[in-house]
């Protein structure tokens, strides 16, 4: 989710620009932030990966949508910061018309190893069944063959970053 002032900029350069709010954050959460953070962080895999497979699968949604609303054509251009980073990657895997992605401080693996919170390495928990289907079908680092139509991608994450280490 962009906040105005990028959308405002992208449009003002020329972009037809939209956000929307991932599978089950922002204005479509459950649960507050104080609540959703400490359980995300207990079970990575199992609260993470669904909100990661999910809104890929939207992002797909949403391209119709905007292509239909707007008359705007493919190649697509898709930004994200942090999980929505993520869930661009894993989105430009699955729909060719993709064509290019700018992910700040994500990864290409859901795993996210050696990520840090409040200082603590965070451990690998374990994925439920639903979470785990959702790996094995769209993670984008175990699924390299699913972007043989070669979208651009770019991945910018700082040196002291440690819930996404740039290594």
């Amino acid at each position: 989710n962009a906040s105005g002032r990028e959308l405002d900029a992208l449009a003002d350069a020329g972009f037809t620009a939209i956000s929307f709010d991932s599978w089950q954050r922002g204005t479509r959460a459950p649960e507050s932030m104080a609540a959703f953070y400490p359980r995300m962080i207990e079970n990575f895999p199992q609260v993470a990966w669904p909100i990661y497979g999910n809104s890929a699968l939207e992002t797909l949604r949403v391209l119709d949508w905007a292509a239909e609303e707007f008359g705007i054509e493919p190649p697509f251009y898709l930004g994200g910061y942090s999980a929505g980073g993520d869930i661009v990657v894993a989105a430009a895997g699955l729909d060719p018309r993709i064509g290019c992605v700018a992910a700040i401080c994500a990864t290409p693996d859901w795993r996210r190893p050696g990520m840090h919170a409040e200082g603590e390495l965070v451990g690998p928990g374990k994925p439920d069944a639903y979470a785990q289907w959702l790996y094995d079908r769209i993670n984008p680092l175990t699924h390299a063959d699913a972007y043989a139509h070669r979208p651009a991608i770019a991945f910018e994450c700082g040196a002291d970053d440690d819930h996404v280490p740039p290594d």
